[in-house]
C-alpha cells in the first residue's frame, strides 16, 4: 500500500492533479510493474478501509468529510484492483 500512498504524498503536496490521478491507475508504471499487485496483497477485505486510513497522510490536515472521501475511493480502488488481477489471470486467481 506504500507506494500507493507516497505517491498521493508527493502529488497532493505538490497540487499536482494528474500524478494524483495516476496514483488510482488500472496499470501498474513501468517504474512498478508489481505495484497492482503488492498494493492488492497489502491488505484484505476486512481490512481496507482502516488500512487506507492509516495510510492517509495526516499532514495535510484534511477535513474529515476529504478525509472520508478519499478513504472511500482508494478502498474502492483496492476493490477494482483485485478484480482487474482476477481478470488477468483468466478468472482463477486467488491473488
Amino acid at each position: 500500500m506504500e507506494s500507493v500512498f507516497t505517491a498521493f504524498r508527493a502529488a497532493y503536496a505538490e497540487r499536482n492533479g494528474y500524478a494524483l490521478s495516476q496514483t488510482l491507475s488500472p496499470i501498474a508504471p513501468t517504474t512498478q510493474p508489481d505495484r497492482l499487485v503488492t498494493f492488492y496483497q497489502s491488505t484484505n477485505s476486512a481490512n481496507v478501509k482502516r488500512d487506507v486510513q492509516r495510510s492517509i497522510p495526516v499532514t495535510f490536515q484534511f477535513a474529515s468529510e476529504e478525509n472520508k472521501g478519499w478513504v472511500e475511493v482508494y478502498a474502492a480502488y483496492w476493490k477494482a484492483v483485485g478484480a482487474i488481477l482476477d481478470a488477468e489471470a483468466g478468472g482463477n486467481s486467488k491473488v
